[in-house]
């Protein structure tokens, strides 16, 4: 992300980097739940689980949404390091994914270009393996499962092959947004 960033400085074009899962969500949470609640009493769901999926589905739109706008007011350009795609996907890993879920994630202001980084679940092991730690969803089995929801949910996607070096990736990237950006595209 920083790469391109600071590919884009000589641009002209002005950009703003949000890593999502480094800003706090507490100051959303009091929003989020008086929606959450009001969305559960009127689709009488009464289902705990599902309640929770709900409350974090609203987290992360209220978080978002305010972060997006406000990045889109003030910057030409916006980056973030996942979106309501990689939120879907944590649901259908944990067996949580509804109608209810999608619903609530429509409400999410729409970006003009969603990149995958796309790699196989076998590279992407191997990659993790030099990690010291690793999260519960980065196993074979929920990688596996996670490649084939981005591979039959979401055809809007600009894909690039993930397994290139991050310099070739990021040149990518690079590459179309700035053909994008200058033909009005952005």
């Amino acid at each position: 992300m920083f790469k391109i960033k600071k590919k884009m400085i000589n641009t002209g074009i002005t950009v703003n980097v949000i890593h999502f899962k480094k800003v706090d969500s507490f100051p959303y949470l009091f929003i989020a739940k008086k929606k959450a609640q009001q969305f559960i009493v009127s689709k009488n769901i009464k289902d705990i689980v599902k309640q929770r999926s709900i409350l974090s589905a609203y987290i992360f739109c209220e978080k978002a949404n305010d972060l997006i706008s406000w990045s889109q007011k003030s910057f030409d350009l916006t980056i973030i390091d996942r979106y309501y795609e990689s939120a879907l996907c944590y649901h259908y890993l944990r067996g949580e994914l509804s109608k209810e879920l999608c619903e609530i994630y429509s409400q999410l202001i729409k970006t003009d270009l969603s990149v995958f980084l796309d790699i196989s679940p076998d590279k992407c092991i191997e990659r993790l393996a030099r990690r010291s730690t690793l999260s519960p969803y980065e196993t074979k089995e929920y990688l596996e499962q996670a490649h084939y929801f981005y591979h039959t949910k979401f055809k809007s996607f600009w894909k690039i092959d993930a397994s290139l070096s991050p310099d070739e990736i990021s040149h990518q990237i690079y590459s179309k947004i700035i053909k994008a950006y200058f033909k009005g595209h952005l």
